[in-house]
């Protein structure tokens, strides 16, 4: 495909949910759970706010693994500090003890890494995902 049609735009929609559960599992790790919702939003939220320049996904998507232990300065110069409020509300994860390596591996995997150069910018469906989970939550039971 990729030699037949280089014109073509090959994008993906990268998920990385059931490693974070499984992770989420561990014995010692179960501090992840809280964070598997924020987690999966700050990825599309990485595509969106990133648009077609590739360069700016990673940098965004890797600064989450400071964020969850509370460190909003990240090493990246593309990105290099968090752009929203402080949340003092938030159960955040120690660095460096086990749910944090976890993640960080998770969050840092070579594969996934690659992938996300050719995340979708545009067709995300968290929004309707998040729209279908409302109506869940309020629905008749």
């Amino acid at each position: 495909m990729k030699n037949e049609h280089p014109d073509v735009k090959h994008l993906f929609d990268c998920c990385c949910q059931e490693k974070l559960v499984a992770a989420s599992k561990t014995r010692g790790c179960e501090a992840i759970s809280p964070w598997i919702k924020s987690l999966l939003n700050h990825l599309h939220w990485c595509a969106k706010s990133s648009g077609e320049d590739a360069r700016l996904i990673v940098p965004k998507w890797v600064s989450v693994s400071n964020h969850v232990a509370d460190i909003r300065d990240h090493e990246s110069e593309l990105f290099q500090v968090c752009l929203h409020e402080r949340n003092l509300d938030r159960a955040w994860l120690d660095s460096g003890t086990d749910p944090h390596r976890k993640l960080c591996s998770i969050v840092k995997a070579p594969s996934l890494l690659k992938d996300l150069a050719q995340q979708s910018p545009k067709e995300q469906t968290y929004s309707c995902e998040t729209f279908h989970s409302l109506l869940n939550h309020y629905a008749q039971k």
